[in-house]
């Protein structure tokens, strides 16, 4: 299965190899640049900490929009054949449960 020498790989994999090359030889110049000028190296990531902490207060906190915010999706599952007056139970136990919890947050 392995051959004792390899020839040139096709085009596109030189051209792949090429460009991870440089990107390695790029990567290794700025590593070798901060490890002698370290003070430049702590700067640079004081000033990234610095930004994150400035987006992290102007950004909104969470992934879903203010407008959507608010609504609960719930399932309650029971044995089969179950009562309604049975079903209807749960169902106002677990809106008590939520409202509950929805009071505790204002």
């Amino acid at each position: 299965m392995l051959k004792p020498t390899h020839g040139n790989p096709w085009l596109p994999f030189r051209w792949f190899n090429w460009g991870f090359d440089k990107a390695l030889s790029g990567y290794t110049r700025g590593v070798q640049f901060l490890i002698r000028r370290a003070v430049i190296g702590v700067a640079l990531v004081l000033v990234m900490v610095a930004v994150t902490v400035l987006l992290f207060g102007r950004l909104p906190g969470g992934l879903v929009p203010p407008e959507d915010q608010g609504y609960v999706l719930a399932s309650s599952t029971l044995q089969d054949a179950a009562a309604l007056n049975r079903t209807e139970a749960v169902r106002a136990e677990l809106t008590n449960s939520l409202e509950r919890i929805r009071r505790s947050r204002t």
